[in-house]
């Protein structure tokens, strides 16, 4: 990690929920680099965001997520 900060945290397992109070769900699933994960936005018609890593934006109150 280059930078560490108070609200970056390392997770375990298959599954994480990165923000209790929110519906979303980080999920570890197969990919082509080890730590591969997608994030589940299940509000009831939901949103499944792929991608190799999520990274903060410039604009910190964002998050993004790499595709290669």
């Amino acid at each position: 990690m280059r930078r560490t900060h108070p609200a970056l945290r390392f997770w375990e397992g298959e599954e994480v929920s990165p923000l209790p109070a929110a519906p979303l769900r980080l999920l570890r699933v197969g990919g082509h680099f080890a730590g591969f994960q997608a994030l589940l936005w299940d509000d009831g018609g939901g949103a499944f965001f792929s991608g190799d890593m999520p990274t903060v934006a410039r604009d910190q109150r964002w998050v993004s997520f790499m595709y290669s």
